[in-house]
């Protein structure tokens, strides 16, 4: 049995399943400037990363096709102890597969679907401008959840702790110009509660502007740079909505 697999690439989506005879293949297009680099160590962790070969105008063009972007992946099924996975500006789809201990995947600007996946211990899921969509296989009790998303839905909890039978407090934080009323959230948890404490932190609204390279209170002046008045600005923070901290028994 392998101890872990982990693969870290960027701009490649991201196709996992499982094989048909225990063994493992990796499908991937090299180029010159950009290969994968594919190594086993001794004690038995599979690493596959991206790895470039670029001068800084390598990056000033166009961007390679799909088909050039995808990297599939099958492995044994039921035969690896932990799996890992990121990458940027894709997505990453895991299909039917067990794994024996842990599974962590984390993507920004892509989404993660997960099918009849199996997971022995913890499962860690981390989507920034994306979905999370997922079928989990196996007894709810028997391992534990995070799931953190930005600016994007997810169909599974946000967390489980295996074993948990009551939270005793929540501390959630959500951006200043998220699309909810704080007051309005809060008062609806008070009447949803059971024993458990409520803690909300709102995080500042601050957004940049591209003309100055400045930074400002999003609240007070919207979209136009206090600055410079210039309107080309994008929000940095102030849109999260995350679970901090829980303790539970």
């Amino acid at each position: 049995m392998l101890i872990k697999v982990t693969v870290q690439v960027e701009d490649r989506e991201l196709e996992i399943s499982a094989s048909d005879d225990n063994r493992i293949y990796i499908d991937y297009f090299d180029g010159e400037k950009e290969y994968l680099d594919i190594a086993l160590s001794e004690s038995g962790e599979l690493t596959v990363k991206l790895l470039y070969n670029k001068s800084w105008t390598d990056y000033i063009g166009i961007k390679a096709a799909r088909e050039f972007c995808k990297i599939k992946i099958k492995l044994p099924d039921n035969l690896i102890a932990a799996f890992s996975a990121s990458t940027t500006n894709e997505n990453i789809k895991v299909s039917s597969l067990s794994f024996g201990g842990r599974v962590d995947i984390n993507i920004n600007g892509g989404s993660i679907f997960l099918e009849r996946v199996n997971v022995g211990s913890a499962l860690s899921l981390t989507a920034k401008n994306g979905d999370i969509t997922g079928a989990i296989v196996g007894g709810w009790g028997d391992f534990a959840m995070h799931c953190t998303i930005k600016s994007g839905a997810c169909n599974l909890p946000l967390s489980k702790e295996n074993g948990v039978k009551k939270v005793l407090k929540l501390t959630l934080e959500i951006g200043e110009v998220y699309s909810i009323v704080p007051k309005y959230f809060t008062d609806c948890f008070e009447w949803a509660k059971k024993k458990t404490e409520f803690e909300l932190i709102i995080l500042e609204g601050k957004s940049f502007c591209r003309n100055c390279k400045k930074t400002y209170k999003t609240t007070a002046y919207a979209k136009e740079c206090p600055h410079c008045k210039s309107t080309d600005t994008y929000l940095v923070t102030g849109n999260e909505m995350t679970i901090k901290d829980m303790v539970v028994i």
